[in-house]
């Protein structure tokens, strides 16, 4: 509900007061309960009940008044916004830690690297056993054998860092850490993306989901979450990334 500042409770005592009439008078004209009218004068709107029953007062109340019903609703709404933004300003960040969208990268599966740990010790043995053997190899007609050719490149490059690109569509309280540091706190509006890369992580919290565009590594992913809701990810250098398809 607007706060004490709306403008619109003043308006209406003074329009009251221009007419000459108490309260008791306009409740009596109106049919409106007094405490309600001293509530609408006040701004005290959560005394009504819901919003509405406020419009409907509002609208009665105005007309009665001599006021136009339509600008009065309308001063209402932008101040119901208004406060709306406000209370996501002043929201303080949840105190929970993100989840990371992929856990593949965290999870440490002991077996499975034991199990390729050996696999390359006995690779490397059955290697460097085949590498003497043609050294020691003599060769035919004169010509030496062939060296094997050195193992492909990675795919990726260690180097790679993660990027994040945001765009909201409305305001929203915004928090992004890279690394462990705290890159981005506070407001994100609307025309004014952000930019953020990490070597590791890139962690990113919004209070409300669904109304920032977020682009992770050159893929889009939309507004992910709900307008009612809190949103919380992590993303890595390899995330959306696929891999290059082998040369021919």
């Amino acid at each position: 509900m607007p706060g004490p500042n709306a403008g619109i409770g003043p308006a209406l005592r003074e329009a009251r007061e221009s007419l000459g009439k108490s309260l008791e008078e306009a409740s009596r004209d109106t049919k409106i309960k007094f405490d309600h009218l001293q509530a609408l004068e006040r701004e005290n709107f959560e005394a009504l009940g819901g919003d509405v029953y406020v419009r409907g007062t509002l609208r009665s109340y105005s007309s009665y008044l001599g006021l136009d019903p339509d600008k009065v609703l309308s001063a209402y709404s932008e101040a119901i916004e208004t406060s709306a933004e406000a209370a996501d300003e002043e929201e303080p960040p949840p105190p929970v830690e993100p989840k990371p969208i992929r856990t593949l990268h965290r999870r440490a599966n002991w077996k499975l690297a034991f199990l390729v740990a050996v696999v390359l010790l006995v690779s490397a043995g059955v290697g460097g056993l085949l590498s003497r053997h043609v050294s020691t190899t003599p060769s035919v007609f004169g010509q030496a054998p062939s060296p094997t050719s050195s193992p492909s490149a990675s795919p990726f490059d260690a180097s790679d860092l993660a990027s994040v690109y945001l765009v909201a569509s409305k305001p929203v309280k915004a928090t992004v850490i890279a690394d462990g540091m705290k890159m981005f706190h506070g407001m994100l509006k609307p025309g004014k993306p952000q930019t953020v890369t990490a070597s590791t992580l890139a962690r990113v919290w919004l209070s409300r989901g669904g109304l920032v565009d977020i682009t992770v590594n050159g893929h889009d992913l939309g507004a992910p979450g709900t307008k009612k809701a809190g949103y919380a990810a992590t993303f890595t250098p390899f995330d959306y990334r696929e891999r290059p398809s082998p040369a021919a």
